[in-house]
């Protein structure tokens, strides 16, 4: 399933050459993360696909627009805020990726602090 996520995220890279940039260095984080709060392998290992595939949705959305140097428009905006949901429907039909979802989904929530 490893390799599956991560070809699919490499994948997603070329649609989407610079969200690779962080992602190494936030796997590496998530693992020490997850085992300093003593999750199990199951929720790493969650965490860790969710952090290759947190941008998935973005596969929907015009390469133009991602790449934009300029404002974007309300209506671009829009569309870009709905590419978590596009991350979750190609991820949900896959078991192993259930508890993956939920974190794509929610990527951009912003809490109150």
């Amino acid at each position: 399933m490893f390799n599956y996520v991560k070809h699919l995220s490499e994948f997603l890279d070329q649609h989407v050459p610079t969200s690779y940039l962080h992602k190494k260095p936030i796997s590496k984080l998530i693992k020490a993360l997850g085992k300093s709060l003593r999750l199990s392998e199951l929720e790493i290992q969650s965490l860790e696909y969710a952090s290759l595939l947190h941008d998935a949705g973005k596969i929907k959305v015009p390469s133009s627009l991602l790449k934009k140097q300029k404002p974007l428009t309300d209506e671009e905006f829009q569309l870009i805020a709905k590419q978590p949901r596009g991350g979750v429907e190609l991820i949900r039909t896959l078991e192993m990726l259930r508890p993956a979802s939920q974190i794509v989904h929610h990527q951009h929530e912003k809490s109150a602090l």
